[in-house]
């Protein structure tokens, strides 16, 4: 597992989670070790060129993105219930 960020929304403690895939980072919502959603994906060369850009981390911009999207309705989440346990 990779970078981990905390994140609430209506009073559910979510975690996103960073999976490393072919060529791009994945950013999971988690809750109770459970993945709901996927809520982005990052391409390597996206965040490349934001780093030498200098402007900002794109993994924290990918999860603010991602609480915007969360609060405006268009991620909707899942109980964790019986979802698939998010890789350790």
């Amino acid at each position: 597992m990779g970078r981990r960020f905390d994140l609430k929304h209506q009073d559910r403690a979510l975690k996103v989670c960073v999976l490393a895939v072919d060529e791009a980072w994945e950013f999971w919502l988690c809750e109770q070790g459970r993945q709901l959603a996927l809520g982005a994906r990052l391409m390597i060369d996206d965040a490349v060129k934001a780093w030498r850009a200098g402007t900002e981390d794109p993994f924290g911009a990918a999860c603010r993105a991602i609480h915007e999207r969360l609060i405006r309705g268009e991620i909707v989440l899942p109980d964790a219930g019986d979802r698939p346990l998010c890789p350790e």
